[in-house]
């Protein structure tokens, strides 16, 4: 009667874990991104903006216009539908190799890694979170901000 399932099991889990790898490539690409002197999404001196309908700042009541920010998120390239397949782009191609590296690195020794990788995941995050309310209480107006709440 349950025969199959182990395997169901696996595919299952193999495509999801391929489609959550297509979206950790996106991050990691946005990452990437926004280690440089300036953000590119910031202004619409670069090569990808259309420069007839790029707007750095807000665009008004005219409705044709796309800011900065919006132009550059949609660098991924993606294409309007399955019937069309779109080009590769080679970037995103080796963040997409990284994160498949990065989950062969978390499960490669079994149990035991495994286990210690999610002790850092479910941690680290309260941390990070931890600096950040430490950050923003010093900036300035967060004591008006607080009181308001």
């Amino acid at each position: 009667m349950a025969e199959g399932v182990g395997l169901a099991t696996v595919v299952i889990s193999f495509v999801f874990s391929t489609y959550y790898n297509v979206l950790m490539s996106w991050a990691f690409y946005y990452m990437y991104n926004s280690f440089g002197a300036s953000l590119p999404w910031k202004s619409c001196n670069n090569t990808w903006n259309a420069v007839g309908n790029c707007s750095s700042g807000f665009p008004g009541n005219n409705t044709d216009l796309q800011s900065a920010s919006q132009q550059f998120f949609e660098l991924l390239e993606k294409s309007s539908g399955i019937e069309e397949a779109g080009g590769l782009r080679w970037e995103l191609f080796g963040f997409l190799i990284l994160s498949w590296v990065i989950v062969y690195l978390c499960i490669f020794k079994g149990v035991k890694s495994t286990g210690k990788v999610v002790y850092f995941t479910a941690i680290f995050p309260y941390f990070i979170l931890f600096a950040l309310l430490i950050n923003n209480v010093q900036l300035p107006g967060a004591r008006m901000a607080s009181s308001s709440l």
